[in-house]
C-alpha cells in the first residue's frame, strides 16, 4: 500500500465511519422491506386485481389460477419488486464492503500506535485540526508543552509507524 493511499484513508476515515452506518441502516431497512414483502407474496398475487382473464381458448396451460399461483410460489417465484430490492440490497452491500476496508484498516492501525502518536495522528491527520489549535490542546492533554516541529516530528514518526504496519 503506497504512501499516498494510506493518507487519503486516513483523510476520509470520519467520513467512510458515518457512511457505513448509513449503509448498515438502510441495508436493514430494506431486508426488512423484502422479508415484508415475501410474506405477503401469495396474498398479493391472490388478491383483487390480480387474476388475469384472457378471452383465449384454453390451450395446455393450467386453467385453475389457484393452482397455477400455488405452483409458480411453490417453484420459488419472486416478484419483479423484490427482486430490484434485492438487487439494490446488492448494491448497498458492496459499497459497505468496499468503505469498511478503509474503516477496519485505520481502526487496526490507530490500535498499534502509543497514546500520543495515535492522538496526533488522530488530531492533525484525520480531524485536520491548524497547528496553532494542536499547541493548545497538546499541553492540555499531556500536560507538557512541545514545539511545532516537535509535534511535527511526532506525527511524522506515527505516519512512519503506520506505513510499516501497513508493509
Amino acid at each position: 500500500m503506497t504512501a499516498e493511499r494510506i493518507e487519503e484513508m486516513l483523510k476520509t476515515y470520519r467520513a467512510e465511519v458515518g457512511r457505513c452506518g448509513h449503509l448498515q441502516m438502510e441495508m436493514e431497512l430494506l431486508r426488512k422491506e423484502i422479508e415484508a414483502d415475501k410474506a405477503f407474496l401469495a396474498d398479493d398475487l391472490a388478491g383483487p386485481g390480480a387474476q388475469f382473464i384472457s378471452d383465449m381458448p384454453r390451450g395446455t396451460a393450467i386453467g385453475n389460477p389457484t393452482e397455477k399461483l400455488g405452483i409458480m410460489l411453490a417453484s420459488g417465484y419472486i416478484s419483479d419488486e423484490i427482486r430490484e430490492k434485492e438487487a439494490k440490497l446488492g448494491e448497498l452491500q458492496l459499497e459497505y464492503n468496499e468503505r469498511h476496508k478503509t474503516v477496519v484498516y485505520v481502526e487496526s492501525w490507530l490500535a498499534g500506535l502509543p497514546e500520543r502518536e495515535r492522538w496526533m495522528i488522530e488530531t492533525q491527520v484525520i480531524d485536520g485540526v491548524i497547528w496553532r489549535e494542536i499547541l493548545t490542546q497538546y499541553p492540555e492533554k499531556f500536560g507538557e508543552y512541545r514545539s511545532k516541529d516537535t509535534l511535527k516530528r511526532i506525527r511524522d514518526r506515527a505516519l512512519d509507524m503506520i506505513y510499516d504496519m501497513s508493509e
